[in-house]
């Protein structure tokens, strides 16, 4: 399976000038799958507010709000998503280094996380911000 998933999205890059829908489709899904965690407390708090307070104008305006805070990044990616495609592709060449070095990143990441050093890194760096009253 592992070697399945590069050659295929090499195929999908090489395929021609537009991609098919299809892919496009299985692009909106994924996009869904990791959006939905981190929308759908926000989303919930804002209707809570809404119900519990019976402020509908304000309550529109929160999700007024809400709506164009999470659309206009998507809608900027999507624009921009051919221009930086085009540019990543010249990182193809080295795409095997760049696996293998960011595993290596991950994998001491996940032993520094595991061994409590990022706590002992924050403790390190904390005297170096300014403290904010919570």
């Amino acid at each position: 399976m592992a070697q399945f998933v590069p050659n295929y999205g090499m195929q999908l890059s090489s395929a021609g000038d537009k991609p098919p829908l299809w892919t496009e489709v299985l692009a909106g899904t994924q996009l869904g799958v990791v959006w939905i965690p981190c929308a759908g407390p926000t989303l919930g708090t804002i209707l809570t507010l809404i119900v519990a307070e019976r402020a509908i104008v304000s309550g529109f305006l929160a999700l007024y709000v809400y709506a164009l805070g999470a659309g206009i990044p998507m809608l900027v990616f999507a624009y921009s998503g051919k221009l930086v495609g085009d540019r990543l592709r010249r990182l193809l060449p080295y795409s095997e280094m760049i696996q293998r070095v960011s595993g290596v990143a991950i994998a001491m990441a996940a032993i520094a996380i595991l061994m409590g050093w990022d706590v002992k890194l924050q403790l390190w760096l904390s005297p170096l911000f300014p403290a904010v009253p919570l």
